[in-house]
């Protein structure tokens, strides 16, 4: 599973700098911003049986959050409904986001796309993605002769 904007290194760590520049680190290699679109931090842990993505996003409610997955490609969007009124008031100063964000995983087929699950709950969204059964096999060991 590869995410498409992220600055994960796990893996790419020991890759050396030249590979992290190129594929922007384990989860991702396109690490973009999108126009208005801002980038919301992103946490991604593994065990045996699934992957969880954990996305920073405080201030949406879970009817403005959209989640789907197509031609293995995971794409999470969240967009504020209150932007207009935001629009409408003149601000001294102002730090809150922008009120729409875009996130994009790649699967490779690692991910039982009909059972991914998601729960919004205190300001972070939490979506469970199964692994394949093929994902699952524990590494193999190869033997030097």
């Amino acid at each position: 599973m590869y995410n498409q904007q992220s600055n994960t290194e796990n893996a790419a760590h020991a890759c050396g700098h030249a590979y992290r520049k190129q594929m922007g680190g384990h989860f991702g290699r396109y690490g973009k911003h999108f126009g208005g679109f801002s980038k919301v931090p992103v946490n991604i842990s593994e065990t045996a049986t699934d992957y969880t993505i954990e996305i920073s996003a405080p201030g949406f409610s879970k009817e403005v959050i959209k989640i789907s997955a197509a031609e293995d490609m995971l794409t999470i969007t969240a967009g504020n409904k209150d932007e207009n009124a935001a629009a409408a008031k003149t601000y001294t100063y102002k730090e809150f986001p922008v009120g729409y964000f875009k996130r994009e995983f790649l699967l490779n087929g690692k991910v039982d796309t009909e059972n991914i699950s998601a729960k919004y709950e205190d300001a972070v969204l939490r979506v469970t993605l199964p692994k394949t059964a093929e994902a699952q096999k524990p590494a193999q060991e190869i033997k030097v002769s």
